[in-house]
């Protein structure tokens, strides 16, 4: 006997807020991110676009616009791909604070030398495993006509020509395509 799951449909009422919730939270996370380097960034980012795409368009494009990561989240969500200067920055945040972690903080709280050794080795096996996983993806190539500049700004046709165009999002693996219409 096969039985049948039963699936609980949640109400839009409640459903959209609970997206806008937490893809709040994840945007938060992905802010700190920034700042501490064992705390990831992007995939944050990326999944707070998928919430915000759940819950409202107007947030979904007000993250994809967002001068300070919105090119980071569509680079990546259209063509899997991160700037050489994102690498660049994220690969030398992580081993410097991980260098200092492992010089100065660690032996601070280690309570023996074996500990010490013990923690030095895993922040140098989180660190190169990091590293590959930055450098796996491949590299945004700067197209004709982008500036040197990645602060979202640089190349307004682009930009403007996604957003006119149906939204791409990515969702499992794959390329979705939903219309762009406000809220």
């Amino acid at each position: 006997m096969v039985s049948k799951k039963r699936q609980m449909k949640i109400p839009e009422k409640v459903r959209k807020p609970l997206f806008i919730i937490a893809g709040t939270i994840t945007l938060v996370l992905g802010t700190v991110g920034r700042f501490v380097p064992l705390l990831p960034t992007t995939p944050f980012y990326l999944l707070t676009a998928w919430l915000y795409l759940r819950g409202s368009d107007r947030m979904y494009n007000a993250v994809m616009k967002n001068k300070y990561f919105g090119k980071t989240v569509r680079d990546f969500l259209i063509d899997k791909s991160i700037s050489t200067r994102t690498k660049v920055v994220t690969i030398s945040m992580l081993w410097g604070t991980i260098t200092f972690s492992a010089i100065w903080a660690v032996p601070r709280v280690a309570p023996n030398e074996v500990f010490l050794w013990v923690i030095r080795l895993v922040l140098l096996a989180i660190a190169i495993g990091v590293t590959i996983h930055v450098l796996s993806y491949k590299t945004k190539k700067k197209t004709a006509g982008e500036s040197t500049e990645e602060n979202g700004n640089n190349d307004k046709n682009n930009i403007s020509s996604i957003f006119k165009a149906p939204r791409i999002h990515h969702l499992k693996g794959f390329l979705q395509e939903k219309s762009c219409t406000p809220d």
